[in-house]
């Protein structure tokens, strides 16, 4: 969703009863507004991390990583602060990382939610059969999404296997009725929540770039189709030039 942002508008906004929403500001390109389960509503950047594909065609190939960073809350931050925040950190994105300091906004979030459904699956007798975890880095920010049905042997597996497993501080565990479930539910989680480390699902590909990347080819479309008019001025004087 994408949307003027204002201060009596995002003071207004609800919770989705389904999870998180997020609105992306039509002023400042990047900046993202979380709502998140319980009503708290965070702000979040948009922005591209180096790295090299470890899985799909680009195997190999060094790519840029769409992911995203907590520069603060609403309220205490408002409209006018974040976009001067985010603009601000997406001029240097290394040097505002060093700088930054923590927000667990969105981890307090997730943690709610899981803890509500952990409740519900209690008093329904319902035994969860997968789960999904959400593994976030010490600012609060989302680098890695997963399902399984062992948690602590897939703790393990990242500690040995992976190059990021030193980066994570906080992970919240989401039960699930089903694998079927839990897969959708990760499919989705990754592809609207950008997890830093995770590559299948999310394409290497940022919103707020496409929807830039759009505009250019309808502006580009827009331009040879008046080359090519005979009653667009434009295209007039291309065809008598060339009679």
């Amino acid at each position: 969703m994408k949307k003027r942002l204002t201060e009596q508008g995002v003071a207004k906004l609800k919770p989705s009863t389904t999870g998180s929403i997020d609105i992306y500001d039509a002023v400042m390109p990047g900046l993202v507004l979380r709502v998140g389960y319980g009503g708290k509503k965070s702000w979040r950047v948009l922005y591209y991390v180096p790295t090299v594909a470890k899985s799909g065609k680009k195997v190999g190939q060094r790519i840029s990583m769409p992911t995203t960073h907590t520069i603060g809350r609403f309220p205490v931050l408002s409209v006018k602060q974040a976009r001067e925040k985010a603009r601000a950190f997406l001029a240097n994105p290394q040097r505002a990382l060093a700088q930054a300091g923590c927000d667990l906004a969105i981890v307090e979030d997730e943690r709610a939610r899981a803890v509500t459904k952990y409740a519900e699956f209690a008093a329904q007798g319902i035994a969860p059969q997968a789960f999904l975890y959400r593994h976030f880095e010490h600012t609060g920010d989302l680098i890695y999404v997963g399902i399984t049905a062992d948690i602590p042997q897939r703790l393990v597996d990242h500690s040995r296997r992976s190059g990021w497993s030193s980066q994570i501080c906080f992970t919240v565990i989401e039960p699930f009725a089903s694998r079927e479930q839990a897969l959708a539910a990760e499919h989705d989680a990754i592809r609207t929540e950008w997890p830093r480390y995770n590559t299948i699902h999310n394409g290497y590909r940022h919103p707020v770039a496409d929807l830039h990347r759009v505009a250019r080819r309808a502006r580009r479309a827009a331009r040879r189709a008046a080359e090519i008019s005979p009653n667009h001025p434009h295209g007039t004087q291309a065809n008598s030039a060339g009679a």
